[in-house]
């Protein structure tokens, strides 16, 4: 069963008529660290570094929804 955030975290990340005070629970977040001009290539080694780090975790999550799915 796929995770739709837009639903279930409405109250965190939905359009309000007017600005209101949200409790946002801890999350966790993978992140590149450093500094300088994005040009250059330490930047882009880490930002690729970056992207296949997150699609291997999608694709980790995915798989463990589709067991999940098949157990039942």
């Amino acid at each position: 069963m796929k995770y739709e955030w837009k639903k279930i975290e409405k109250n965190i990340y939905g359009v309000k008529q007017k600005a209101e005070v949200v409790d946002v629970p801890s999350q966790k977040f993978i992140m590149i660290q450093g500094q300088g001009n994005p040009n250059m290539e330490d930047f882009s080694n880490r930002v690729s570094a970056l992207y296949s780090l997150a699609y291997g975790i999608k694709i980790l999550f995915k798989s463990m929804m589709k067991n999940e799915d098949d157990e039942k």
